[in-house]
C-alpha cells in the first residue's frame, strides 16, 4: 500500500513540475518576447506560433507512443506463441 501511494506521489510530483516548466515557458514566450512594450499587446503570430509547436510535439509524442504499444504488443504476442509451444513440448 505504502509503495502504491508513494508512487503516485511521485507522479503527481512529476506533473507539477512538468505544469510550472510549461508555466515558466508560456511567460518566456508570451509575456517577454510577444508583448509590445507601448501598447501592452500580445502579438498573436507569436502567441500561434507558441502553441503550434506545443501542438506538433503533441502530435510526435502520441506517434511514438502508439508505435511503442504496437511494438509492444507484437512482442507479447511473439512471447505467448513461445510460451504455448513449450506447454505443448513438455
Amino acid at each position: 500500500m505504502t509503495d502504491e501511494l508513494l508512487a503516485k506521489n511521485q507522479e503527481i510530483m512529476n506533473s507539477i513540475k512538468d505544469i510550472k516548466m510549461e508555466v515558466y515557458e508560456l511567460n518566456r514566450k508570451i509575456d517577454i518576447q510577444s508583448e509590445n512594450p507601448k501598447t501592452g499587446r500580445i502579438n498573436a503570430e507569436i502567441f500561434e506560433k507558441y502553441y503550434s509547436e506545443k501542438w506538433k510535439k503533441l502530435d510526435t509524442l502520441i506517434k511514438k507512443y502508439t508505435d511503442q504499444n504496437s511494438n509492444l504488443k507484437k512482442q507479447i504476442i511473439q512471447a505467448k506463441k513461445k510460451l504455448e509451444k513449450k506447454d505443448k513440448s513438455i
